[in-house]
């Protein structure tokens, strides 16, 4: 692939190397995080950084990750309303327009498309797990 700058990429941070001793996981099972006792310094170089093989490992794990953050919200006693369904749109508009995704190209409008997808599904399968439980 090739380096995505627009539609809220290109600008993170990850910690890559620490000494496990003055270093802890936070947060659970979906974006857990590391928090360090000690200084933090950068690499004066890019890491590249590529999450995804292609499409379909994007969408295991977008199926993958969906589920996980649609059960935490259902065990926080979140619910899902008709009003998540403009969550799409409107995540489609944000990261393909206000954080200027399109300037990416066609690589950054697929990005936006797929990222409202996903923000979206959370919330649906959030719905159907209500739907299940309630029977």
């Amino acid at each position: 692939g090739r380096t995505m700058r627009w539609g809220g990429l290109g600008h993170e941070s990850h910690i890559r190397l620490f000494r496990r001793d003055k270093a802890r996981f936070t947060g659970g099972t979906l974006h857990e995080s590391l928090v360090i006792d000690g200084p933090v310094s950068t690499f004066v170089n890019r890491i590249i950084h590529e999450p995804y093989l292609d499409i379909p490992d994007y969408l295991s794990k977008l199926d993958r990750y969906t589920t996980l953050a649609a059960r935490k919200r259902h065990e926080a006693g979140r619910r899902f309303t008709i009003f998540h369904h403009l969550i799409l749109p409107w995540e489609f508009f944000a990261r393909a327009f206000l954080k200027l995704g399109c300037l990416d190209g066609y690589p950054g409008l697929v990005w936006a498309g797929l990222s409202a997808f996903h923000s979206w599904l959370k919330y649906v399968k959030l719905g159907r797990m209500r739907k299940e439980k309630s029977i």
